[in-house]
Order: C-alpha cells, then sequence, then structure tokens
C-alpha cells in the first residue's frame, strides 16, 4: 500500500522538488493520494490531514470485516 501527496502544486523552498507517484506502481499497489500537504509549510505534511487519510483507509478496508461478524 502507497499513501501519497497529490496535491503538488505550492510553492517550495530554494532547491526543493515535489516528490511525484512513479505511475509504474500503481497497478502493483494500493495507491490511495490526497491532499497531505501544510497549508503554512508546503514541504512538510499536514498531520491531521494524513491521519484523516490514514483513519479512512483504515475504515475502509475493515468494513468487510465488520460486515462479515
Amino acid at each position: 500500500m502507497i499513501v501519497c501527496n497529490a496535491n503538488c502544486d505550492d510553492a517550495l523552498l530554494d532547491g526543493m522538488s515535489w516528490v511525484k507517484l512513479d505511475d509504474d506502481l500503481m497497478p502493483n499497489y494500493a495507491v490511495y493520494q490526497g491532499d497531505l500537504i501544510s497549508t503554512e509549510e508546503p514541504w512538510h505534511h499536514d498531520e491531521s490531514k494524513l491521519a484523516q487519510v490514514l483513519i479512512d483507509i483504515y475504515q475502509d478496508r475493515t468494513a468487510t470485516l465488520a460486515d462479515s461478524v
């Protein structure tokens, strides 16, 4: 499973570049993308956004387990 940022629109500091997902990985892995950047410092992840995405993935992937009980 890969969780990655999909928002690469903001400006970064000099010498920085966005890390982007290699499209060749998508057929081989479950890929979850979302806006994970901090609005104040776009070169950092926003911990609240990342935590919410991880919770959403967990709930999505375990929903069938709850339904089968």
